[in-house]
């Protein structure tokens, strides 16, 4: 299959931290074969978390260990109260 590779930079938020990863992905052309796959997400990042899969309890969880960046998000003011 022909494909070529791009740079590109996949983020996570959680509700403190913006998480980036610069990552290189491969593109190929859109066919009907291509299109039946489902997208997944690779293991380049994958191995940067913890994650935890509890099927009785159906859950899926993942901390970020490490990431290429982080950005702290900021705390949105509290409206002003009616006191």
């Amino acid at each position: 299959m022909e494909s070529y590779v791009e740079s590109a930079l996949i983020a996570f938020a959680d509700n403190d931290q913006l998480y980036i990863y610069s990552i290189e992905i491969g593109i190929s052309p859109p066919t009907p074969e291509i299109m039946r796959l489902p997208s997944l997400l690779g293991r380049d990042i994958i191995d940067k978390w913890r994650v935890s899969y509890d099927k009785p309890n159906t859950t899926l969880t993942a901390e970020v260990i490490t990431a290429d960046t982080k950005v702290p998000l900021m705390e949105q003011p509290s409206p002003p109260s009616d006191a």
